[in-house]
């Protein structure tokens, strides 16, 4: 929906943490946007950027 996604990762040991990496910086601006705050099971989404050293 958001763009081609390069890696999706998921940690067993920290429930609710997800992380995505897009092939293009542009496409994960525009899901960050569209998807800040947003409610998912009861919970709201709270994304933040890593970008590598």
């Amino acid at each position: 929906q958001f763009g081609a996604i390069r890696t999706l990762y998921t940690a067993c040991k920290h429930r609710g943490f997800v992380m995505i990496s897009y092939y293009d910086i542009r496409d994960a601006r525009t899901a960050m946007r569209a998807l800040q705050n947003k409610p998912l099971r009861r919970r709201k989404l709270d994304i933040h950027f890593s970008i590598p050293k």
